[in-house]
């Protein structure tokens, strides 16, 4: 029988993570090893001590950080945006409104390099890693944090086996805290905290693990740990035998309003012992391979062998380092080489066969990925098509197909994360900023209250003569009912949407490959069937819309010249259909005899100006008579 919330003592949470801690210990060891070879320590104490006694150098060639800086590389360039999908009718207008402020939250908080770093250490190297997303308070408002948890700082049930941990009965991640930190978060908690310190700092430096007061720079290790009580999510703060939060349901709902972890989490692979491991350790029996050889033939390759008689050589070992030496000298007795009493042989052979295992190593290497494919064929010269590129891609992309879809997968719950933080803490009226357009700034408005005044002036500007109406004669009136709210848009609290993760090709390939398509296609055909609006549309070039708009005028003017022009036609047509040139001359003559009219006109306008000018300084000033004429 579960015992009751009360009952719940720190031990008993702190059982919990001391089972992750025993349970995983090897696999984290194993995964801490996968990051030594990310990181080039890649030969152990004891090798490298060998490895001296030996005179041989111990090289390190850095394949494992080549693979995985190109398959982050490739999810960089594969990066997604969220966009909402509404789930009635009537969310249908507020959908683009959550895609714009998922889409700020993730701007807000860089969620693409966070997604990046799980994919490294999740996904590649280590194993497993997440984030939790959680409401912060910034300038007396609620923002959306989402911080990444690195593989050393989260735990979990070891029993769990899903790739998206959604068996697990608890979830946690460890925080050290400097103590004057920690006093601050947890005022109620400070006297405690002291007390703490003072029990641990006389404790014995080989203490049980795990530690929880590190007193040489005076911090202490906080679990935030959320597990299941009752069905739902709830949530401790402790260290040593301390609360520092008191269990208590998750302050944070999901999307039906029950209490949720905000932790997501994502592995790579499982064994069938629950050993969570990221891609890398099934490269590292190449990597020590690799490294191996080509330590093993650069020094068989430099050494020699020397078989001599007994008392041939005076001192032998001098005779072996001279032999090491480019310019070395040695000094035998007369006749020993002739008579075979001193034999000097080459490691060639031994250097060629470790080396030509070393080619294997590496080809089986490369293989593993595309990279190998795209270095090969541009140091031959080769230029590859738009298609050719995505082909090798897509290739490339099926040896980690499963990962990336744990990666996506991981991301679209981040996603419902933030939204569900939304609607929880976004009450207030908010703009967010959107900047899909590099030269328009708009804002979209959630929870935006629309007055009756607002309402009316709408539907006026829509053309609405019983609005406008009704506007004027409320305003003539001042009528206090224009400020009352007449409706609320986008009130998030309400709204219900799907959450998907839009598919992001490479783009910048396959623009290329058709804008290549298409210039080939104007070459062929000329720019009568294929528009230069059209191969410029297709291109990188940057600013093409602006140039696209200037190229295509403004559409009215280009309107009113069209029907000019029609009607020029049609004019042309007539007058051949008649053949009426007696009345194009008089056309003529007509349009002269206007000409002559309008500028009479204008001279006996200007006359008339003149004598008003007249009259008005003559009756302003009797005495003057100016002369006009001068």
């Amino acid at each position: 029988m579960e015992s009751s919330l009360e009952e719940l003592t720190v031990e008993k949470l702190k059982r919990q993570f001391e089972e992750f801690d025993d349970t995983t210990r090897s696999a984290r060891l194993s995964s801490e090893n996968c990051r030594d070879y990310r990181d080039l320590k890649q030969w152990s104490a004891d090798e490298i001590a060998e490895l001296k006694r030996r005179k041989q150098a111990p090289l390190v060639i850095p394949k494992v950080p080549a693979k995985v800086d190109f398959l982050v590389g490739m999810e960089r360039q594969q990066r997604t945006d969220p966009r909402a999908y509404p789930r009635t009718l009537a969310d249908e207008p507020s959908a683009d409104a959550v895609t714009d402020a998922l889409r700020y939250v993730a701007d807000n908080v860089d969620f693409d390099q966070i997604a990046s770093d799980v994919f490294e250490q999740g996904l590649i190297v280590e194993g497993y890693a997440g984030a939790i997303v959680e409401p912060v308070m910034v300038r007396e408002q609620v923002e959306i944090a989402v911080n990444f948890i690195p593989f050393d700082r989260c735990y979990f049930d070891p029993h769990s086996r899903e790739r998206d941990f959604s068996d697990c009965t608890y979830k946690g991640l460890v925080v050290w805290m400097d103590l004057s930190e920690a006093k601050l978060q947890y005022p109620d908690k400070a006297d405690r905290i002291s007390e703490l310190q003072a029990s641990y700092s006389a404790g014995d430096t080989f203490e049980d693990k795990p530690r929880w007061v590190d007193n040489r720079r005076k911090r202490i290790k906080v679990c935030q740990h959320y597990f299941l009580h009752g069905g739902e999510w709830h949530v401790a703060h402790f260290t040593g035998e301390l609360f520092l939060l008191d269990p208590q349901p998750s302050p944070l709902l999901d999307e039906h309003g029950a209490p949720d972890c905000p932790i997501e989490l994502v592995h790579g692979y499982i064994t069938r012992d629950n050993e969570r491991y990221g891609l890398v350790l099934s490269m590292l029996g190449l990597q020590d391979e690799i490294n191996h050889r080509r330590s093993k033939a650069l020094h068989s390759l430099s050494s020699k062998q020397v078989l001599y008689e007994q008392g041939v050589l005076p001192n032998p070992r001098k005779t072996v380092n001279e032999l090491k030496k480019a310019d070395g000298a040695v000094e035998v007795p007369q006749g020993s080489l002739e008579n075979n009493r001193i034999q000097i042989r080459e490691n060639a052979d031994v250097g060629m066969s470790q080396f030509q295992l070393l080619q294997e190593a590496k080809s089986e290497m490369d293989a593993r990925g595309a990279s190998s494919i795209l270095n090969g064929l541009s140091g031959e010269g080769v230029e590859l098509s738009g298609r050719a590129l995505r082909t090798i891609q897509n290739n490339a992309q099926l040896e980690i197909g499963p990962l990336m879809d744990a990666h996506r997968h991981w991301k679209r719950r981040c996603y419902r994360q933030m939204w569900n933080r939304i609607k929880q803490f976004w009450d207030n009226e908010r703009w967010v900023r959107v900047t899909d357009d590099e030269d328009n700034l708009k804002w979209v408005g959630l929870n935006q209250p629309v007055t009756v005044g607002e309402r009316l002036q709408e539907k006026a500007r829509e053309g609405d003569e019983r609005a406008q109406a009704a506007l004027q004669q409320m305003l003539a009136i001042q009528d206090p009912k224009l400020n009352q709210v007449y409706e609320t848009r986008n009130k998030v609290a309400e709204i219900d949407v799907d959450i998907h993760i839009d598919e992001a090709p490479d783009a910048v390939t396959v623009q290329q490959e058709q804008f290549e398509t298409i210039a080939e296609l104007a070459k062929m055909y000329g720019p009568q069937h294929v528009p230069f609006e059209v191969v410029l549309q297709l291109s990188s070039l940057r600013n093409k819309d602006k140039v696209l708009e200037k190229i295509k005028g403004d559409p009215q003017q280009a309107e009113m010249a069209a029907q000019v022009q029609d009607m020029q036609q049609q004019i042309q047509q007539l007058a051949a259909q008649l053949n009426l040139e007696d009345l194009k001359a008089k056309i003529e003559n007509t349009q002269a005899d206007t000409a002559t009219k309008v500028a009479e006109a204008e001279k006996k306008r200007q006359e008339t100006q003149q004598t008003i000018i007249e009259n008005t300084v003559a009756a302003r000033y009797p005495d003057t008579r100016p002369n006009f004429n001068i």
